[in-house]
């Protein structure tokens, strides 16, 4: 179990359209070189692990690491986080430059 994740959820009103918008989500974080560890597609959520660039399709009942904020946000929320995260990634602490 990694130390923290974002619970990254899409809810949709019509049950069969997530598994279209968990692969777009898949897509984007495949494109920016997060891996996969699961196949598991069948829920509308999914866990982001932004320190070792790994996500995992959610399982009802089963966690992947404690969760940020201890609440889910949605893929327009991680999409922000992560432009920050890649903006000041490996820079040092108080780095600022562009």
């Amino acid at each position: 179990m990694v130390e923290k994740v974002y619970l990254l959820v899409h809810i949709e009103e019509k049950n069969n359209e997530i598994d279209l918008k968990m692969k777009e989500i898949s897509r984007y974080l495949n494109n920016n070189g997060f891996k996969c560890t699961s196949t598991y597609w069948r829920c509308p959520w999914c866990f982001i692990d932004i320190e070792n660039m790994e996500f995992k399709p959610g399982r009802p009942g089963v966690g992947y690491g404690k969760v940020f904020g201890e609440h889910a946000i949605t893929f327009k929320e991680f999409k922000t986080i992560f432009d920050i995260y890649k903006k000041y990634h490996n820079k040092s602490l108080f780095d600022f430059s562009k």
